[in-house]
């Protein structure tokens, strides 16, 4: 009887049913508030892994020569063309790209008296790559991949060699795409898609006898380098 006589004082009571109204009405806004950060965490970890991380300032990759990319946007590229970059006229480049000595296919490279430079670039190799199911080992895939690049000369950046000095006729170049290609398991013929960003970087001299490296970051944030050496076509 006194649960009943309680349970019934409960509700003859105004006060105490404000009371609990208000609390209850709190506790709905607590929990509806939660749940909208909750969403709205799920949405930024979905909007960051389409975001360029290397806007970020991730520690991985390294950041040259993905902190260099800001040349490319539109204000420094009107500024740079805007300059006499000492290029009468328009010429190409062949690019050897190689890894620790193997060749990592070819550069095709124009560039232009105003500083623009667009290319391509694509091979075919075979290369030791991570066991896609089995931590700690690898396996030896061939890879077919191809991209295309478009860039600037930027003679902002100055050149210095490993004793310091400068060298003002040696030009700065630096190109982004967007690489797709294959890799074939030969053994199991199992083929995987690959896909990702790449930056191709490097040195001008006045003989156009070209220098740098290519930054290939995968979807998985791994980054690989190559090394390229140019000739000129002409």
């Amino acid at each position: 009887m006194s649960v009943h006589r309680s349970d019934k004082s409960v509700w003859l009571n105004p006060g105490f049913t404000r009371s609990y109204s208000g609390g209850f009405a709190l506790l709905i806004l607590l929990v509806t508030m939660a749940l909208g950060l909750i969403i709205y965490a799920i949405q930024l970890q979905g909007l960051g892994d389409k975001t360029n991380v290397l806007s970020q300032g991730e520690p991985t990759p390294q950041s040259f020569p993905w902190d260099e990319l800001w040349r490319l946007e539109q204000r420094h590229r009107t500024a740079v063309a805007d300059q006499n970059l000492g290029i009468p006229e328009a010429f190409d480049l062949t690019a050897s790209v190689k890894e620790d000595g193997r060749s990592r296919g070819e550069a095709l490279l124009t560039v232009y008296p105003e500083g623009s430079v667009v290319g391509a670039w694509g091979g075919s190799y075979y290369r030791t790559v991570p066991h896609p199911d089995k931590p700690g080992k690898e396996i030896r895939v061939e890879v077919e991949i191809s991209a295309n690049l478009e860039g600037i000369i930027d003679p902002g950046k100055e050149y210095r060699d490993e004793g310091g000095q400068t060298a003002p006729d040696t030009l700065f170049m630096i190109l982004q795409g967007e690489y797709r290609g294959t890799e074939t398991d030969r053994d199991t013929n199992q083929v995987r898609m690959v896909a990702g960003q790449l930056v191709l970087s490097g040195w001008l001299p006045l003989d156009n006898r070209g220098f740098g490296t290519l930054h290939l970051l995968g979807a998985d944030q791994q980054e690989i380098v190559f090394d390229w050496t140019s000739r000129p076509d002409r």
